[in-house]
């Protein structure tokens, strides 16, 4: 029987699978006897004076056998780091998290790197965070630029700066409420509305109905619906000045009823003589723009601009809405 000389094929590194790779380079090398001097990082012993043809043979087989294996090494750390910068430079803040999340994410790429023996350095890290921020960071960046010099602001400095942008309550939210055939020349119903940002109103409105609701429900609906067109139009300003709102704005409502009715379009009994155009709050509902919720009337602050009060009842509403009596000394 014939013997046949078979040479193992030396194991290449894709980049991937690492562990696997370096199991296979180890039995390689073993195979040629040169793992030792792999494990031990040393050179193959000098020759002699005056040697034999096959210890020059040996020798140079040992010294060019051993390159390829000190080089996959070298090049398999060289392909993990640079996977890893490639990675380090699509990374990009999600909407949906924070800014520590986000310098988390990065630093620990960065952690990555500097330990496979990568060089990137603090002033790369920031500049890194500042050019992938989501615009609403955009006007807090500006202000950084003007007062402080960025490149010699650590991450640490740059995350405490933005998380402040983050304390903002810069959330909209509307309450929407109405009193039934108030007027008895016409009886026509009002509604009335208003609109927040964290702790302070920003917008108010008192106004009589356009059409006869001939229920509660049905009133409660109609100023809903107007409601709901303002939140829409105050959404996109809030884009237009870098504050998106990425969920629905919450619209309270006191009337079940009504709520059941937006998130219920099958109640045509009920809702067959309406007007179709109040019936585009279910799309923006549909759409994510709005959220239609439902509070207790005590809660309900637009109902001071649907009807008069009481003193007590009054006072509690002004108070909820953040004004105050001011009292004017005569002179």
């Amino acid at each position: 029987m014939e013997s046949s000389n078979f040479t193992p094929k030396t194991p290449y590194f894709a980049g991937q699978n690492y562990s696997a790779w370096s199991m296979k380079m180890k039995a390689y090398l073993r195979a040629f006897d040169l793992w030792d001097f792999v494990e031990n990082d040393r050179e193959p012993a000098a020759l002699p004076e005056n040697p034999t043809l096959n210890q020059i043979k040996r020798h140079t087989e040992e010294s060019t056998k051993r390159k390829p294996g000190t080089q996959s090494k070298k090049s398999s750390k060289e392909i993990q780091i640079n996977n890893l910068r490639r990675e380090f430079e699509v990374l990009r803040m999600k909407e949906t998290e924070t800014v520590k999340e986000y310098s988390d994410r990065v630093m620990k790429t960065v952690n990555q790197i500097r330990v496979l023996g990568g060089e990137l350095r603090e002033t790369r890290v920031v500049e890194k965070v500042l050019v992938s921020l989501p615009e609403k960071f955009e006007h807090k960046i500006s202000s950084l630029e003007d007062s402080k010099d960025l490149s010699r602001m650590t991450l640490s400095e740059l995350v405490g700066s933005l998380q402040a942008v983050e304390s903002t309550n810069v959330k909209l939210i509307g309450f929407t409420d109405s009193d039934w055939a108030a007027l008895e020349e016409d009886m026509k119903s009002t509604s009335g509305q208003c609109f927040s940002i964290g702790s302070g109103v920003i917008s108010w409105s008192s106004k009589k109905q356009d059409s006869v609701a001939k229920s509660t429900a049905e009133a409660e609906y109609i100023a809903a619906s107007l409601a709901a067109d303002q939140a829409v139009w105050f959404r996109k300003l809030m884009n237009d000045l870098k504050q998106p709102q990425i969920h629905p704005t919450e619209l309270f409502c006191d009337n079940l009823s009504a709520v059941a009715i937006v998130k219920n379009p099958i109640l045509h009994g009920r809702t067959k003589h309406i007007k179709i155009k109040y019936h585009s709050i279910r799309e923006m509902v549909n759409e994510g723009e709005v959220q239609v919720l439902h509070c207790d009337s005590d809660d309900q602050i637009a109902d001071i601009f649907t009807k008069g009060l009481h003193k007590f009842r009054f006072e509690t509403l002004r108070d909820k809405l953040g004004m105050s009596s001011i009292s004017v000394k005569e002179e």
